[in-house]
């Protein structure tokens, strides 16, 4: 099997654990997926070892995380993604902003404040991305702010889940219908980020 990227870049493989509040060890790096070198994975998180998009969004969604307080972990985002790190900074502002929840959900959250953050990273060290974590962030957008189900906003950016048309792509969860530039999917999503406000931090 051919990957997108089979190049590693500078840090790869990426591997680091951590000591959650109740003691817990947990262990994150990225891994060879099907499509690129930047699987994700968090062990132990769920019944898989690779958070799902679904899992932590049901997380978030659960204990009424605040949209803006994920929009902080974007914007604390710095650099350009060309290889494989820890931002400290980061990390401590997600301990810093999981204080503010209430203490039982500590460790839910702050493993699914890594799953979003490292979720970030991955998409934008995708060598191919148009619109990197744009695409994470539409489907917390979706959850946190518009209250959509966890496990369709999870699904809502695969272009699997869209009809194409000659004209316009209408999407098989909403029935939402968004003109189709030449085909391309990923300005549809880059559009539905701009309606957001969601792409100021490329600006």
């Amino acid at each position: 099997m051919t990957l997108m990227n089979d190049k590693k870049p500078k840090g790869y493989p990426f591997k680091r654990r951590f000591t959650l509040k109740d003691n817990k060890i947990m262990t994150i790096k990225f891994r060879r997926g099907k499509f690129d070198n930047y699987m994700f994975e968090l062990t132990p998180f769920t019944k898989s070892k690779n958070p799902k998009d679904k899992d932590y969004f049901k997380v978030l969604q659960r204990a009424n995380f605040k949209f803006e307080d994920i929009i902080k972990i974007s914007d604390a985002m710095t650099g350009k993604f060309t290889e494989v790190k820890v931002e400290n900074d980061i990390l401590r502002l997600i301990d810093t902003i999981v204080l503010e929840y209430p203490e039982d959900c500590y460790d839910k959250l702050k493993k699914a404040l890594w799953s979003v953050y490292y979720g970030f990273v991955a998409e934008e060290l995708n060598p191919h991305t148009r619109i990197g974590r744009l695409i994470k962030l539409i489907g917390l957008h979706q959850v946190l702010v518009e209250k959509m189900d966890p496990t369709k906003a999870s699904l809502f950016s695969y272009k699997e889940q869209w009809i194409e048309k000659p004209t316009e792509w209408e999407s098989k969860i909403t029935g939402q219908i968004e003109p189709n530039e030449n085909g391309a999917f990923w300005k549809v999503l880059k559009k539905l980020a701009e309606e957001r406000g969601l792409d100021k931090w490329r600006k």
